[in-house]
């Protein structure tokens, strides 16, 4: 049964462009870091929102490739 992973953690580097997103279930965590470039005049709540999509896709992507 594949896990029913939800987003637990977002931490955004703005000085080290990067992200690094945490999703877990009762068993299993995964730790996503990944590049993350918003623009410079994007409010916050519209950052987060971006890195958390990005996230998602990757999560994604691995699961994919994982199959």
């Amino acid at each position: 049964m594949a896990p029913n992973l939800k987003q637990t953690a977002l931490t955004l580097d703005p000085v080290g462009w990067r992200a690094r997103a945490v999703f877990s279930d009762e068993d299993v965590v995964v730790t996503i870091e990944f590049p993350f470039h918003p623009e410079y005049d994007m409010r916050f709540a519209q950052v987060r929102t971006l890195a958390e999509a990005r996230a998602q896709e990757l999560l994604t992507e691995a699961h994919v490739q994982a199959d």
